[in-house]
């Protein structure tokens, strides 16, 4: 019998967060674990939509059909552990999501999403939150001050008094 992974720990008010799914989640795709992001409507897709990859989905319900509400698991743990194609998790490694959703232990073109334990679980603390961004992506000029600081987005502002 294939092993069903499942959302083993997570705390509800900061581990996961509900949206809308895009499309029909097909039977064929329960019971995997699956790296998801929102398009630009805000809905729940396979891969990155126009997000990134935002976090992961494990569907164990048939029939889920376009605009069922479900949670998207952002930090927390998944156990027992398989790659979406059912591949044997490998302890120590770390895991990473595709533009096509699945999960593996291949990091080209993949966004990482967690890594694996020594019993077989995959822990997740949101790596790819839209509040990291990488050192290319500050901007050089701007001193940080009273009344200027770096946004998020790697850009100076000013605050205005």
């Amino acid at each position: 019998m294939a092993l069903k992974p499942r959302i083993d720990k997570t705390d509800p008010k900061v581990g996961s967060f509900r949206a809308a799914l895009n499309a029909d989640w097909t039977d064929a795709d329960i019971n995997k674990v699956w790296a998801v992001g929102l398009n630009s409507s805000g809905l729940v897709v396979k891969g990155p939509g126009t997000s990134g990859i935002v976090g992961i989905v494990i569907r164990t319900k048939k029939g889920e059909k376009a605009g069922d509400t479900i949670d998207v698991h952002t930090a927390g743990e998944v156990f027992p552990f398989v790659e979406t194609d059912g591949t044997a998790v490998v302890a120590g490694t770390k895991y990473y999501g595709h533009s096509d959703g699945t999960v593996d232990d291949v990091a080209t073109a993949g966004v990482l999403v967690g890594f694996a334990t020594s019993d077989g679980r995959l822990i997740m603390r949101n790596p790819n939150g839209a509040d990291k961004i990488s050192i290319g992506q500050i901007l050089t000029t701007g001193t940080a001050g009273a009344t200027t600081y770096l946004r998020g987005d790697g850009a100076w502002t000013v605050n205005a008094p």
